[in-house]
């Protein structure tokens, strides 16, 4: 028998469709589950006072505040690229 051939016995083309539809729809789930997740940016405390210049009192008040989330480890304070950035609110005038 030939490697190449794959032989079906009484399934219909139109079952045989359905069937290969859903198996890449799995596939297709199954590939979000697994793909590696964007790395998010963080940010130390003088990183954000450079970005915003100003000085590093005012990102513990903002912290305080509530304005900017800090994420810590040990000693050390860090913040979201992405919350600081959002943390940006336009001015209505």
């Amino acid at each position: 028998m030939n490697k190449e051939a794959i032989m079906i016995n009484n399934v219909s083309f139109e079952d045989y469709r359905n069937d290969m539809s859903r198996i890449e729809a799995k596939i297709d789930d199954l590939k979000k589950c697994i793909s590696p997740k964007a790395q998010e940016d963080y940010m130390s405390r003088r990183d954000v006072a450079e970005f915003f210049k100003c000085d590093l009192s005012s990102i513990y008040l903002w912290s305080k505040a509530g304005k900017l989330k800090p994420y810590n480890i040990g000693n050390r304070v860090y913040f979201k690229r992405s919350e600081v950035e959002g943390a940006l609110k336009a001015v209505v005038r």
